[in-house]
């Protein structure tokens, strides 16, 4: 967590992340994956909700995401 110009305290939280079938668009982007991982974080500013994130990524591709750091990265 840093503090930013103008006092404003950013900070993330990860409510889910969860592998998930392919479905709809997703499927057209990642078309040799047919299952994704789902990434879904909450932003914050000060403590109190900005924006919600949701991210998904080609299980072919990325594997053991537990070994990464959603939070800060």
């Amino acid at each position: 967590m840093s503090i930013r110009k103008g006092g404003m305290t950013p900070s993330r939280i990860v409510l889910s992340l969860k592998k998930i079938d392919a479905f709809g668009d997703l499927k057209d982007y990642f078309p040799n994956s047919p299952q994704v991982y789902e990434l879904i974080r909450l932003s914050l500013i000060n403590g109190k909700p900005y924006a919600i994130q949701e991210c998904y990524y080609p299980c072919s591709h990325f594997k053991e995401p537990e070994r990464f750091d959603f939070v800060e990265g």
